[in-house]
């Protein structure tokens, strides 16, 4: 191994005549499947077939919001071109860090974003990669952004394509009443995520929030800019950059050499060959974690798939994702 661095059935006359008279059957697969078939009654009052939609379409989903702080000063200070850019700059740096951490985007509100996810960990890991991401990025960039960002978790309906409920708008609402550089989420949030994740917590005063029928508990989530993660890797590097490296300092060396040669314009070529387990990816993370102005693409594949190509359909499509806005 090498790694390069650089159904149903159709529905009959008879069910139709079912229907009419208020009896459903529930058509099952073709015969020879062995199914087991109920009728229901089917109710015509709209309060129940009300009731029935909405337990199909809710679930318990965690909901961020984020907001840039200050974005109509700084537009009006370096102008609407140059903030339009910018803001696509950080959306799309929003975005990979909402998919490396197992969340989507429900959509953007002017230079806000709205995400979902299935899971209190996931959305808390979410909200620290995004507030590292932007650290990340006011680093090497002439214009500071700071954001801030509200959570919280509880039943939502899910219609097209958008989420309702109070913790929507619990979200929105502590979104706005946190500072630049923080993040505030409902308790609720730190009560689920429980000692699953190594992130901390500090309890926080219960606020009245607008619209709300009660004050809101509330806590914040601790993060620190000297955690700041890679956020232009691919996920699988960056999963496994965070784990020590260690005997390896001739072979960095090496790499380091010919990462210097190739930022002073001339091409290079490494290859790295091992025994599978002796921390080639490890390595190969290593280094591509000091390349912040490359482009890092990683394709991989394995001894059971037997697709032609696969690491390079990998490395498309990791670039795609990761820079669809400029595509």
């Amino acid at each position: 191994m090498r790694t390069w661095a650089g159904s149903q059935g159709p529905l009959l006359s008879s069910d139709l005549a079912s229907l009419r008279s208020g009896t459903a059957f529930a058509c099952g697969p073709p015969v020879g499947t062995a199914t087991a078939v109920r009728s229901a009654s089917v109710s015509r009052s709209p309060v129940r077939s009300d009731a029935t939609t909405v337990a199909r379409v809710t679930s318990v989903r965690a909901v961020l919001f984020t907001d840039v702080v200050g974005s109509t000063v700084l537009a009006a200070s370096i102008g609407d071109t140059s903030a339009d850019s910018l803001r696509r700059v950080h959306f799309a740096s929003m975005r990979k860090v909402i998919e490396a951490s197992g969340g989507y985007e429900v959509k953007t509100i002017g230079d806000a974003v709205m995400a979902g996810f299935d899971s209190a960990v996931a959305v808390v890991e979410c909200a620290v990669r995004m507030q590292q991401a932007v650290a990340h990025e006011n680093e090497r960039s002439d214009t500071a952004l700071e954001i801030r960002i509200g959570i919280s978790m509880g039943e939502v309906a899910d219609s097209d394509s958008d989420l309702f409920g109070m913790p929507v708008v619990e979200a929105n609402r502590l979104c706005a009443a946190t500072q630049g550089g923080h993040i505030l989420a409902a308790d609720v949030v730190r009560q689920l995520v429980g000692s699953r994740s190594t992130h901390q917590f500090e309890r926080g005063a219960a606020l009245d929030l607008k619209g709300l029928p009660a004050p809101l508990d509330t806590c914040e989530v601790l993060w620190s800019r000297t955690d700041v993660e890679p956020d232009w890797l691919p996920r699988r590097l960056a999963d496994v950059s965070g784990s020590s490296c260690v005997g390896r300092d001739a072979e960095l060396d090496t790499l380091r050499h010919a990462w210097t040669t190739v930022t002073g314009g001339r091409r290079q070529l490494a290859l790295i060959a091992g025994e599978p387990g002796i921390g080639k990816t490890r390595l190969v993370a290593e280094l591509a974690r000091t390349a912040r102005d490359a482009v890092v693409a990683y394709g991989w594949c394995d001894q059971e798939s037997s697709a032609a190509f696969l690491p390079w359909v990998h490395i498309v499509s990791g670039l795609v994702r990761s820079h669809r806005e400029g595509l």
